[in-house]
This record gives C-alpha cells, structure tokens and sequence, in this order.
C-alpha cells in the first residue's frame, strides 16, 4: 500500500494513504487533484471546501480543483492513470523532501502538471514490474499454502500416530495389569495352600508329639512290668529253695 508521512500543524507525523481518499476512508470516487497534488473524491473535497480553502491533509491552500481523468491516455484505465498520478506525486514528495530547496520543489512541481510519454513508458514499466513483483508474491504465498497443508497434514498424521501410540500403550498396560491381577491371584492362592500345609504339619507334629509320648509311657510301663515279673519270679525262686530246702531235711 502506497503511503507518504508527514506532520500536522501541531508537528505529530501523519501518515497519507494513496489507495483510498482521506476524507471518507475509502475508494475515490470521480477523483480530483489539489495544487499539492493530493488526491480527493470531488464530493468530498467540494463539502471541506465549503468550511476551508486549504488541503485537509497538509493545510496548504489550493485554489483549484484538477480532475485527474481529464489528462488520462486512452491506452490507460481509470484506475491505473489514479495509480500513475500516486506515484507521480509520491516522486515529487521524495524530490522535494530530498532537495530542501523551495524553488526548485516549485519548479519541480510546475514542470510535473501531466505526465509525459517519457514518464508515461516509466510508469508502464513499474507498473510492469509491480505486476511481476505481486505475481510472485502470489506464487510465494502459493507454495506457502501448499506447504501449510503439507504441514497440516503432516501434523494429522503426527496426531493419528500418536493416537495409534497412546491406545497401543493403554492396551499393553491393560494387559499387563491383568497379567499382574492373575499372577498376584494365583500367589495368594499358593499363598493359601502353604498355609493350609503349614496347619496341617503343626497338627501332625503335635500328633507326633502325642504318640511319641505314649510311646515312651508304654516303654515305662513295660519296663516296670518286666522288673516286677524279675522280682515275683525272683520271689518264687526263694520260695522253692526254702520249699526243697525243707523237704530235704526231713
């Protein structure tokens, strides 16, 4: 968008817009040129002109009003003699702004009232070139929405393969918390069961305990069974050595 700065009656920068007329912020409608060479609609620089004879963007008086179609070729649209005019009058800004010498901005300006065909084939050939640079513009901006959507779709399948990774991961420690719910299971099962045996070999050493004991009661009481069978057959041995003993003597 062509644009030019400058600075108000306060000295704040501005800043001129040379697509759209300044007064009601959009497109020119039967554009008219001011002696600063600024750009207007008519209807719109007719109605400030009722209040104020001066420029409304610089405040530079300007007693006439040049219609910008009345010196336009017939080779060249409406729109693109606007935009040859823009460009005209931003070469004389810069001029004058690098000059810095009033008089020779003046003739500058007068020398400037209609752009010849010297100017005219310059024109063209920025133009040209304008069209070229927008051209390629375009085709950047083409292979930049073609690599978005390359980026896009590669950022969708990123997505998708990630997807595809998190329910792979859930899956696998599905499985392996079932596989570990199973074997915690079946450990508190033998768990159980060694428990079971634990019980069970206590009540068989008890029990062996027991039989043991009476086993070694049975032992005493048939040792002292034993030791009174010695005594009684003991007993008896006396009794006949005193019975033969007796009979012997008589």
């Amino acid at each position: 968008m062509a644009s030019n700065n400058h600075t108000d009656s306060n000295g704040r920068p501005v800043t001129f817009n040379q697509n759209q007329c300044q007064i009601h912020l959009g497109p020119f409608e039967n554009p008219v040129r001011l002696q600063c060479r600024h750009i207007f609609c008519r209807g719109c620089i007719e109605e400030w002109r009722r209040e104020s004879l001066c420029c409304p963007f610089d405040r530079k008086p300007s007693q006439s009003l040049t219609p910008v179609a009345e010196s336009r070729p017939p080779d060249l649209t409406e729109n693109d003699w606007l935009i040859a005019w823009q460009l005209e009058q931003l070469e004389h800004e810069n001029y004058s702004q690098s000059n810095g010498n009033n008089g020779l901005a003046a003739s500058h300006s007068r020398n400037l009232t209609a752009p010849g065909e010297d100017r005219m084939a310059q024109i063209k050939e920025q133009w040209t070139q304008l069209e070229e640079h927008l051209r390629k513009i375009k085709e950047r901006r083409a292979q930049m929405e073609e690599h978005k959507e390359q980026i896009k779709e590669q950022w969708a399948q990123l997505e998708e393969h990630l997807r595809k990774k998190k329910e792979r991961r859930a899956q696998m420690e599905k499985h392996h918390r079932a596989q570990i719910e199973k074997h915690r299971a079946q450990i508190e099962k033998h768990r159980a069961q060694i428990e079971k045996h634990r019980a069970q070999m206590e009540k068989h050493r008890a029990q062996s305990g027991k039989h043991r004991a009476q086993i070694i009661e049975h032992m005493l009481q048939i040792s002292e069974h034993q030791k009174q069978r010695k005594e009684h057959r003991d007993q008896l041995l006396k009794s006949n050595s005193v019975f033969y003993g007796q009979l012997l003597g008589n």
